[in-house]
């Protein structure tokens, strides 16, 4: 077995913690996360350690606190969830890219009752009418998107109505071209779009970025609503302001049941070839734009279906996470990487979008059955850095209350890359304690959709991962 070693960085002494309400520790210990030293350990045994010698509890986590200023609360009564078999991996993958039998997968099924039409095809009339009407509906009310003033919203009524005037009646079919183009500055790209039902315009972009942060394929089916749809795709804060808008009384949801939307999610990931990949999560989500449609509109409603490989029947956990190591973030040493995910929106058409992620290479299972930390190892562990992460101290004052409320703890796998090293990583088993904490002065509650992992612990050899890093 071909081993690496990357000696990552250094977090904090824990002080193991258990039990009902009362102060917990602040203190901060060192635990270096080595590659090297942490497959040791996972294969310290031959046969591994089973889920049922761990010591996971009958029922839930329970668990009520707060730190030694009386303004940082932490609470569970979080369902433990762990994977239907009794021993783990660790397993080795390296950077994929999508081919044309991809390709040619992703068209079979998503261009199923389209037209298929070139990128200099001329749009028939209807085409235009939704978006003549959405600009017509921003001038009545007062919004302006791009356009800096209602005078330059005009004109571009104005030049969409000649379009409608000088475009034919029915799109023009042209077979698609089923290969890659070259990109400058490397990587290569496949478009292709389709005319659906004469009037509304869908369309695949496929892009494998070698030297970024991975490939990524993205369908919308009415590309008139890519803004809106972009606030799904959106993360950070948005991820929460987005989910807020089910509860709106606007909100429409679909009529087809979510078991109908997700066994089209999952013919389509049949369709695509994917024996290793399982639904690893599920919300609903909502159509709405808040700088483009009135605060009163129909927040139009959707399934989404999140898919993430499996290796020996354990599956990457699902976050809200998109990449690792983001290029904006100017302390963070590794390269840029998105994960590894599909996302698939439902609504009663079939599907409305599709969202692929990096996609990877299984290159070696390392372990068929690695050795697990205790669970009160990594309960007392979770303990003690959840308040070491969450510290609000400015200037030796604290600046607010703050509420962490733990829904549920699952152990899973994640890809844990090797620092400066993006050509391959490793699927670890890991901990992750997902819930909310209020932010904005209370105003707002962070990871109510239920993907916001408040701390991923490594469940071979207890370090405290960060997500936003990938190590």
């Amino acid at each position: 077995m071909k081993k690496t070693a990357a000696v990552i960085a250094a977090v904090a002494t824990i002080v193991l913690l258990f039990g009902g309400c009362q102060p917990t520790p602040t203190e901060e210990y060192t635990m270096k996360k080595d590659t090297e030293r942490m497959l040791d350990q996972a294969g310290i045994t031959e046969d591994g350690t089973a889920i049922s010698d761990i010591g996971i509890p009958n029922g839930k986590y329970v668990y009520e606190a707060a730190d030694t200023s009386g303004r940082l609360h932490i609470k569970a009564d979080a369902k433990i969830i762990v994977p239907a078999v009794e021993k783990l991996p660790v397993a080795r993958v390296s950077r994929g890219r999508f081919t044309i039998r991809d390709l040619e997968n992703l068209s079979h099924i998503l261009g199923v009752g389209g037209i298929p039409v070139s990128q200099d095809t001329s749009f028939p009339k209807e085409y235009y009418l939704p978006q003549l009407n959405q600009l017509m509906e921003m001038r009545q009310n007062g919004k302006l998107d791009k356009y800096s003033s209602v005078e330059e919203l005009d004109k571009a009524i104005r030049e969409l109505m000649e379009k409608v005037a000088q475009a034919p009646e029915v799109a023009r079919a042209t077979e698609h071209d089923l290969s890659f183009t070259s990109m400058e500055g490397g990587g290569e790209t496949a478009s292709l779009r389709w005319i659906r039902n004469n009037a509304v315009l869908a369309s695949l972009s496929v892009v494998n970025n070698e030297q970024g942060a991975g490939g990524n394929a993205e369908y919308i089916r009415d590309v008139t609503l890519r803004a809106e749809f972009s606030t799904l795709t959106a993360q950070g804060l948005s991820v929460t302001l987005n989910y807020e808008q089910i509860r709106n009384p606007n909100f429409k949801k679909p009529a087809i049941s979510e078991t109908d939307a997700m066994n089209i999610a999952q013919a389509a990931i049949d369709g695509l070839d994917l024996k290793d990949f399982v639904c690893t999560g599920k919300r609903m989500a909502a159509l709405y734009n808040s700088t483009i449609a009135a605060e009163d509109g129909e927040r139009q409603g959707l399934y989404e279906f999140m898919f993430t490989r499996s290796v020996n029947g354990t599956a990457i956990t699902y976050t809200n996470e998109d990449m690792a190591a983001d290029p904006g973030r100017i302390d963070v040493a590794a390269k840029p990487g998105l994960y590894e995910k599909i996302r698939i929106f439902i609504d009663d058409e079939g599907i409305f979008a599709l969202v692929w992620n990096a996609p990877h290479v299984l290159e070696e299972v390392e372990y068929k059955a690695v050795s697990l930390l205790p669970f009160e190892k990594i309960r007392g562990i979770f303990e003690s850095m959840i308040v070491v992460k969450n510290k609000q101290v400015e200037d030796g004052t604290l600046l607010r209350d703050k509420n962490i409320t733990v829904t549920a703890v699952r152990l899973g796998l994640m890809r844990i890359i090797e620092k400066d090293n993006n050509d391959t990583a490793y699927l670890v088993p890991v901990w992750d304690f997902f819930g909310t904490y209020d932010s904005d002065g209370g105003t707002l509650v962070i990871g109510e959709d239920g993907y916001e992992s408040l701390l991923t612990i490594n469940a071979v050899d207890g370090s405290v991962i960060d997500r936003t890093l990938g190590y």
